[in-house]
């Protein structure tokens, strides 16, 4: 019969090369958070082009708006692109930070980081440039919930760093 200190010492063992199961859920989570980033990246470059007329009539119903003043629809759709490629870039990273970390490699808590860092920052520099009044603060609390989930996942990483090699 096993004692509690045999449990205890197959677990700090890291696991005899296999990756512990908390780390298994969160690289889990990451492929397919990755996979969605992937998806909603490319579908962004596609649909930015086919709706630019729609975007400038919706530039324009915003300046007449309340809501919406002085917005500029050349910067708007520049920041677009720009937050379509920090965001391709992102989930590109946090997928290589995943699989690298699947194979308890610690240099993909490296790349993960990054892969979280450059699409907040970038989406939290454009919101000032695509959208004005109330929907930049809706904006801006979008930027802060990412900025919630990015610190849990990469604590609850960093919580794992030690089975990495």
């Amino acid at each position: 019969m096993e004692t509690s200190n045999d449990i205890l010492d197959v677990n700090i063992n890291q696991n005899n090369g296999q990756i512990p199961v908390f780390l298994k859920v969160l690289c889990i989570l990451t492929f397919v958070g990755s996979g969605l980033g992937i998806i909603g990246a490319l579908f962004g470059f596609i649909s930015s082009g086919a709706s630019e007329e729609s975007l400038r009539l919706s530039a324009r119903i915003m300046q007449d708006s309340p809501f919406g003043n002085s917005i500029n629809f050349e910067e708007m759709m520049k920041w677009q692109v720009y937050t379509n490629w920090a965001n391709l870039i992102g989930s590109l990273l946090t997928l290589a930070g995943g699989l690298l970390m699947w194979k308890l490699k610690k240099l993909g808590y490296y790349l993960y980081i990054p892969g979280w860092i450059i699409p907040i920052t970038v989406s939290a520099i454009g919101m000032k440039y695509m959208l004005s009044g109330m929907f930049a603060g809706m904006g801006y609390v979008g930027v802060g919930i990412n900025v919630v989930i990015a610190a849990a996942f990469i604590i609850m990483y960093g919580l794992n760093f030690k089975h990495l090699k």
